[in-house]
């Protein structure tokens, strides 16, 4: 049996991979993992009240306030802070005991920072895996391999929109932005070139990726359906996103990534969506100039 712990109970994802593992199916009681339980977690980022109650939630034996705690505990780690600033805080001792580690969007909120726990990964052969869940959702796989395919002819180009925040107070558009980023990534190709950001507010943007071959334009935006448009040469290629299963389809990944010892995501497609943000955020501060990534 896997026994994970997770350091963060602040961010609503907590609980809700807490219940994906420790509760059983209603109908069934079957577990959805038979081999894995979360079973601890570390609500030091949050009030005392709801890191109990995600404790409670969760069915989730072990609430502490200390990661250190932890340490010696549990078999995988799941960083799960909401400010991608504090995301390589408390790791470190998980990684040099070569526990695999999940971190959640962003990986990191700095380049800086990425370099720091790439390295220490590297170094120590942790498996892992984490950002974005988007890399696991059914219409952005279908759509890649749309554009793979070339159902709709050559591309020349697409959009895709998605929620973002550039005064967001957990590290501006880092918070929410990596979904974009990786649905672009995911479906267009990870060889962005350059970004720049055309903005009406922080929660309403367009941004230009540059391709070799293509431009896209990523919408920040509040609208509550999200899609992902395609242009051809033969014909537009147009696919609405279901988020229904994200949660569920990201920590399948993370399970089998335990079992099969084998990373679900290249190192350099995990930590590009860092490179790009940082670009997106300087063509913010310099007036909407084109930065390359």
């Amino acid at each position: 049996m896997f026994k994970v712990g997770i350091l963060g109970s602040e961010n609503s994802h907590a609980l809700a991979f807490a219940q994906l593992a420790n509760l059983p199916n209603p109908e069934t009681g079957e577990y959805r993992y038979p081999d894995m339980r979360i079973t601890a977690i570390c609500g030091c980022d949050d009030t005392p009240e709801h890191a109990e109650e995600t404790a409670r939630q969760g069915n989730i034996e072990k609430l502490v306030s200390d990661p250190m705690e932890l340490v010696g505990e549990v078999d995988a780690i799941m960083i799960d802070y909401r400010d991608g600033k504090f995301h390589i805080r408390d790791v470190m001792p998980f990684i040099e005991k070569g526990l695999p580690v999940w971190i959640d969007k962003p990986i990191t909120a700095s380049k800086e920072d990425r370099d720091t726990l790439r390295r220490a990964l590297e170094s120590n052969g942790n498996l892992f895996t984490g950002g974005s869940s988007f890399p696991y959702n059914y219409e952005v796989i279908t759509a890649k391999n749309a554009v793979k395919n070339k159902a709709m002819g050559e591309v020349l180009g697409g959009s895709v929109n998605f929620p973002g925040d550039f005064e967001s107070p957990y590290s501006g558009i880092f918070f929410y932005g990596p979904h974009l980023v990786t649905i672009v990534m995911e479906v267009f190709g990870y060889n962005v070139q350059s970004v720049s950001v055309q903005k009406v507010s922080p929660q309403n943007a367009a941004i230009s990726f540059r391709y070799a071959d293509k431009l896209v334009t990523g919408h920040f935006n509040s609208c509550p359906d999200h899609c992902i448009t395609v242009f051809g040469s033969k014909s537009v290629y147009r696919k609405d996103i279901d988020m229904t299963l994200l949660y569920a389809l990201e920590l399948d990944a993370f399970v089998k990534m335990l079992r099969d010892k084998k990373m679900p995501l290249p190192f350099d497609e995990l930590f590009k969506h860092v490179d790009v943000l940082d670009a997106i955020r300087r063509s913010d501060e310099q007036n909407g100039a084109e930065i390359p990534v």
